[in-house]
């Protein structure tokens, strides 16, 4: 019903869609709408959220019991979330639809009663690992990070498409919001580095995207043996071509999220490859977010994931002279 509403209004509107759309639902309007050049968004436990998220479903979530069993995808956004939620859908061989059986949990548009009775106890989110997303015996989490560069990229990309961020501006107003940690939950390196702490909890599963796409068949290993599934080794052939990103592109309406998007935007799965950043960074833009990242970064406890960012994000390249793409 909630994605029959939102079409309705994409097609119809002759006025702010964003500002419509949010008119015709029930959940409280996120800040931001007036102005193009502002990321629409909400504030959760003093946190900057998506503004399709709301304190009332945080607030809920603080009663939500975990279940043996229960299996979250936590991610900052554009982190390879869909992804890593299609390999465990895969592996699980669930047949109702991804949106349908993976639930964001942090969504206020989805009743709270069909997260606490989702058949198959799939969730994903965006949050740091507290409240609700405190790693526990029962529950396991999956964790992903990826470079910085391709999520900037990438969630410029999202913020843009979507409608109800109400955002219209370019790549350069863009990359100040990201410098401001004015975007979606906020600092992505402070969100890296909570989870990363949690790297030594026997039911937390960390993971690098570029990682992912460069071996899939040893990421998707990894997900059935820590979510306790036996697969053959024709069984991973499979699933290497079937959560492939050209399979996901070719079959992008099952996957992408219910909300409506500009014409004018690119699809949701726009490239799949890393290091697209260096056709959008310039040199003065590359060198602030590197050295924010090596601030960021800078306590030793820290020295492995920061070799992993520099790995992908440690030098800056001219644009347009890069071989490789990004999601």
């Amino acid at each position: 019903a909630v994605k029959n509403i939102i079409l309705s209004l994409a097609m119809s509107s002759e006025v702010n869609p964003a500002i419509q759309f949010w008119e015709s639902v029930p959940v409280p309007a996120p800040q931001g709408l007036e102005d193009v050049n502002e990321i629409a968004y909400n504030i959760a436990n003093g946190k900057r959220v998506s503004p399709v998220c709301t304190q009332n479903r945080y607030d809920q979530l603080q009663s939500f019991e975990d279940k043996e069993g229960d299996i979250y995808v936590a991610t900052y956004l554009k982190a390879g979330t869909t992804l890593t939620q299609y390999i465990i859908y895969c592996l699980k061989e669930i047949e109702s639809a991804l949106h349908e059986s993976f639930l964001w949990c942090e969504i206020d548009l989805i009743p709270m009663v069909a997260i606490e009775n989702n058949p198959h106890r799939l969730y994903k989110s965006h949050w740091w690992p507290s409240g609700h997303m405190v790693p526990s015996e029962d529950k396991k989490i999956i964790n992903v990070f990826r470079n910085v560069g391709d999520i900037a990229v990438s969630l410029f990309h999202h913020c843009y498409g979507f409608l109800p961020y109400n955002f219209y501006g370019d790549w350069d107003h863009f990359f100040e919001l990201f410098m401001n940690d004015e975007v979606d939950f906020g600092d992505y390196f402070e969100h890296c580095k909570q989870w990363y702490d949690q790297r030594d909890h026997p039911n937390v599963l960390q993971l690098k995207y570029e990682k992912m796409l460069e071996d899939p068949k040893k990421a998707i290993a990894d997900i059935a043996a820590f979510i306790n599934i036996d697969v053959s080794d024709e069984k991973l052939d499979e699933l290497v071509e079937k959560t492939s990103f050209a399979n996901m592109r070719k079959n992008s309406q099952h996957f992408a999220p219910p909300f409506p998007r500009k014409p004018d935007s690119e699809n949701f799965f726009r490239k799949g490859k890393s290091k697209d950043w260096c056709n959008y960074f310039s040199e003065e833009q590359y060198n602030l977010l590197h050295d924010k990242m090596e601030a960021s970064f800078a306590d030793e406890k820290y020295k492995d994931l920061l070799s992993y960012f520099n790995e992908y994000f440690g030098e800056y390249y001219p644009k347009n002279n890069n071989e490789e793409e990004s999601s």
